[in-house]
């Protein structure tokens, strides 16, 4: 049985602790960094330059994972110490946000229009544990977009960040992680940057192919409508995308003191395989032809936060269906049950933070649930889904000569799995729980 288990989790690790790791690619808003470089202006046309540049250490201690569940829970599927039983690790990796070289090009070409691009590469700073010279860190455009921005709204088409999923995760930037880097996602395979609480109350929304039209700002009120590349689950055989996926967000902006956002999802899946009834048995429709196995993913989210003087507050939450725990529509086990039914979801997110001159005090806490469906039984006898993501963080975040950030950051992780019967016929309650520290310097430009 054990035998089972790891087997099914080799699956998991292999498809999901990358999406962890690639959770960390939460965009601050680019208006909080520090003024764009100016390289060049002609006919019109102004080229610039911004980014930044960390490094941290990071260092995780605690409980080992559970014996027969998923060793992806954080990615620290990390051996244990024989003497005490704990996992012990430190590494040396990027922050929150990885580094980036970003070039945006502008022009105004009447009064009214104005013609923007943007090209920005991201890039981690860890490789993995092998030798010197193996596997480097990659480099990707994330952010490739032309915007045309008119009376009657703005078009953007390219790769950007998300709308579902974005009002959060730039939520958890600005009050919190932009800085530092919160939960690291994964210790041991490191394919991007930190998660913040991305898994512990926010969603990922990652950065996809698509075309968006946003309406003219109206007493602070812009609404957003986008069409993306859909995604699709092999592990569960829906591979079928008939139509796009849509995404849309509604926000409002008071001078910067209060915004509130509220965020929606929808996206059709159909199996290679056709339905089947519990029996195992093909449904036939009236026609006498197999039905399609049909599954559509959908989800809302809000979230609002408020700043005054010193003080920033905010919370956030979402819910839906194939949402899994980190990114919504991800090619993991846990997005469907034995017959194909998509898992529902949800998370719940509180922060705060308080700035005194270039020091900034920042935390919060967040909890993220996958929940079972009428067909999943407990206990299990392998494939044991996680039950719940609970996340604490804490941080001191120093800046000093204006660009460059000193954080210290303590994340606690705590982890559950649902009930499943171990080799001996016990019922085992696996959970889990680690502590971070990380530290580390940002320079942003």
């Amino acid at each position: 049985m054990q035998g089972r288990f790891r087997g099914g989790y080799r699956r998991i690790v292999r498809y999901f602790v990358p999406a962890l790791c690639l959770a960390t690619t939460a965009l601050v808003p680019r208006e909080a960094a520090a003024e764009k470089l100016s390289l060049a202006k002609q006919d019109g046309w102004e080229l610039t330059l911004d980014g930044r540049l960390n490094a941290f250490i990071s260092v995780a201690q605690g409980d080992r994972t559970p014996e027969g569940v998923a060793e992806w829970t954080a990615g620290l599927y990390e051996p244990a110490d024989p003497n005490n039983g704990n996992i012990f690790v430190t590494r040396i990796r990027s922050g929150f946000v990885q580094s980036v070289l970003g070039f945006g090009l502008t022009k105004q070409v009447t009064p009214s229009y104005k013609l923007s691009g943007r090209f920005a590469l991201w890039a981690g700073a860890s490789n993995e544990r092998k030798p010197v010279l193996g596997s480097q860190p990659d480099v990707e455009a994330r952010e490739l977009f032309i915007k045309l921005e008119a009376p009657w709204g703005t078009i953007e088409a390219g790769r950007d960040l998300g709308l579902f999923g974005r009002g959060g995760i730039s939520m958890d930037g600005e009050i919190v992680h932009a800085d530092g880097m919160g939960s690291p996602c994964s210790t041991r395979q490191i394919l991007g940057g930190a998660c913040g609480f991305a898994g512990h109350g926010v969603l990922f929304p990652a950065f996809n192919a698509g075309a968006l039209y946003s309406t003219p700002k109206f007493v602070g009120i812009q609404a957003t409508v986008g069409v993306y590349d859909p995604s699709v689950n092999s592990e569960k055989a829906y591979e079928i995308t008939p139509y796009p996926r849509v995404e849309a967000q509604l926000s409002y902006n008071l001078d910067e003191q209060l915004k509130v956002f509220g965020e929606g999802m929808w996206q059709r899946l159909i199996n290679t395989a056709p339905l089947k009834d519990l029996q195992g048995n093909v449904v036939i429709d009236s026609n006498g032809k197999p039905k399609d196995q049909v599954a559509d993913v959908s989800g809302v989210a809000a979230g609002a936060m408020f700043a005054g003087g010193p003080v920033q507050v905010g919370a956030a939450f979402y819910t839906g269906t194939g949402l899994t725990l980190i990114i919504p529509v991800f090619n993991t086990p846990i997005f469907a049950d034995g017959v194909g039914v998509l898992r529902k979801g949800q998370g719940f997110v509180g922060m705060a933070s308080v700035k005194f001159g270039g020091t900034k005090i920042a935390g919060g806490a967040g909890i993220s649930q996958l929940k079972l469906t009428k067909y999943d039984e407990e206990p299990f006898a392998q494939l044991v889904p996680p039950k719940r993501q609970l996340g604490i963080s804490v941080g001191l975040y120093q800046t000093v000569f204006d660009q460059l950030t000193w954080a210290l950051e303590y994340f606690r992780g705590q982890y559950a799995w649902y009930d499943y019967r171990d080799s001996t016929g016990n019922v085992a309650q696996p959970k889990q729980a680690v502590n971070f520290v990380n530290t580390g310097l940002t320079l942003v430009f």
